[in-house]
């Protein structure tokens, strides 16, 4: 389906994947990477990206789904127009769901979209530099930041408030109190 409005490829953030299909209508479980089924309302299109090179977006291809309905709650469905059976809606399964960045409401205060965080420098409370944030695992107990030093070297670190000093936007700056071991030669 195309969209004569449809977003740049660099405007669109990642919030979740498709879950499992549900029921005989083509709807579709939604899979939230953060917060909750909120991220629905008001939403009336997602969108696909295939094939999307590391080093751009050249040779990326995007599809636009419109919504026909939304269902909120614990366990948020789905269903896309044109995606009318179980059949059908199990190829958008396991696929990665982007909306553009201006669609996602403020962060909640004290929080920040991830997308946001990706690319941060982070270092600890005396200003050491300690590497760029270059993603963020999630996992049940808590975020684990992937943070890459200057020499390359990648570093797992645990986001959990006790470790968190700050987020310094104008600096570009995540702080941290990293525990004895992680960031220790």
């Amino acid at each position: 389906m195309s969209d004569d409005l449809a977003p740049e490829v660099t405007d669109l953030v990642a919030i979740g994947k498709f879950g499992r299909t549900h029921g005989v209508a083509g709807d579709v479980r939604v899979r939230f990477y953060k917060g909750d089924a909120s991220r629905l309302a008001g939403l009336t299109r997602l969108y696909l990206i295939k094939n999307v090179p590391a080093n751009g977006t050249t040779g990326a291809a995007m599809k636009t789904l419109e919504i026909e309905r939304a269902i909120g709650g614990i366990d948020p469905k789905v269903k896309i127009v044109g995606y009318d059976t179980p059949e059908q809606t199990r190829g958008l399964v396991n696929q990665e769901i982007f909306v553009p960045r201006g669609a996602l409401p403020p962060a909640p205060a004290g929080e920040e979209y991830v997308f946001n965080l990706i690319g941060m420098q982070v270092e600890d409370e005396t200003g050491a530099n300690l590497g760029a944030l270059e993603s963020v695992e999630s996992y049940p107990a808590n975020d684990v930041y992937v943070i890459r030093d200057q020499s390359g070297q990648e570093r797992l670190f645990p986001a959990v408030p006790e470790f968190m000093v700050r987020i310094d936007k104008p600096r570009n700056t995540i702080v941290i109190r990293p525990p004895k071991g992680i960031f220790d030669e």
